[in-house]
């Protein structure tokens, strides 16, 4: 057998997972028979998974200190070594820069410009690969190699793929022709911070308009608690709010439409710029049914080309597609 092992890194919880691949797929490994391995049911193992606050606020040597702990923990509970492990890839809450291996931006400062890769691997005694990678990129590519879009990866490897991630931020990447899109700094499938609305609502980073200040969790739960003002004592959460909209909640019910109406316009700005195979949606939000239900028709409202738009997808992989996507960075990098 073969073991991976994929970390995810977040503003607020780490995750550590250690994969084992059948001896079939690890040792011929390409893009094309992984690809036909998943599309016909083929998953990998994973053997440990386990969360972790980050704390990011003790700073970045505690902060490495507890994912080397959860990593070793990990090796230890099916008794392997770090020299067991074919590679690691990590997930980071930001863009990488491709060349540097290192995070160049994002809310989480404590990351940026630090050689993440080799802090870990001098604490574990790694001597193998270490690769960084955005963690929405990692979602992507795990949805589009083994996930969701394998199907049409394995029919046409140049198959351009996008997704996104719709949870407290908005994130997304794009998978084409048998490898990511990165870009110059490695920032390509900034997705959120794309102007949705002209002279909108502010975001973070300075602009205003951004798809983020719509799409998100918080924007969606902001959305409703304007409308309602102060009838009631507490803020539902976004998944609570396709809750009451089920239960015919007329706020609710307008809420959810507005939201939809907006993805719609969304999703329909990045097939102008990309023309995707398809549009694979994951985060919290994607868990919900009533998001993919006509959206496909309401996005020709806005398509140039309305015909045969893309498929929008719902992920495969749930809440695995980021430390999955992770963990296949250093060998699919190899391959492409």
């Amino acid at each position: 057998m073969t073991y991976l092992m994929g970390i995810d890194i977040g503003g607020t919880k780490t995750e550590v997972s250690i994969l084992k691949m059948p001896m079939d797929i690890s040792s011929h490994l390409s893009l094309k028979n992984l690809t036909q391995w998943a599309s016909s049911g083929g998953r990998p193992e994973i053997i440990f998974r386990e969360r972790v606050k980050t704390l990011r606020l003790k700073g970045f040597e505690q902060v490495m200190r507890r994912i080397a702990e959860l990593a070793m923990t990990g090796l230890q509970a099916h008794n392997l070594s770090a020299d067991d492990l074919m590679s690691i890839g990590i997930g980071m809450p930001g863009p990488v820069d491709p060349i540097r291996n290192q995070m160049i931006h994002g809310n989480s400062a404590i990351f940026v410009d630090k050689d993440i890769s080799n802090t870990l691997s001098t604490r574990l005694g790694f001597h193998g690969k270490v690769v960084c990678g955005n963690d929405a990129n990692c979602f992507v590519l795990a949805e589009s190699c083994i996930g969701k879009a394998s199907h049409l990866t394995a029919q046409n490897p140049k198959s351009c793929i996008i997704g996104i991630v719709l949870g407290t931020g908005v994130g997304g990447g794009c998978f084409v022709d048998g490898k990511m899109l990165l870009g110059k700094r490695g920032s390509a499938g900034e997705f959120g911070h794309m102007t949705l609305f002209q002279n909108g609502h502010p975001c973070y980073c300075g602009q205003l308009g951004c798809s983020e200040q719509y799409l998100s969790g918080p924007a969606l739960e902001a959305a409703f608690t304007r409308r309602i003002y102060a009838q009631i004592e507490s803020r539902p959460s976004a998944n609570q709010i396709f809750e009451l909209a089920e239960q015919f909640d007329p706020i609710a019910m307008a809420i959810v439409k507005r939201y939809k109406k907006h993805l719609a316009q969304f999703l329909s700005q990045l097939s102008q710029a990309f023309d995707p195979h398809a549009i694979v949606i994951g985060g919290g939000l994607s868990k919900q049914p009533e998001i993919y239900k006509g959206i496909e028709e309401m996005m020709k409202n806005y398509l140039y080309l309305p015909e045969d738009g893309p498929m929008v997808l719902q992920n495969d992989l749930g809440d695995s597609a980021g430390v999955v996507g992770a963990a296949f960075l250093p060998i699919l990098n190899d391959m492409m």
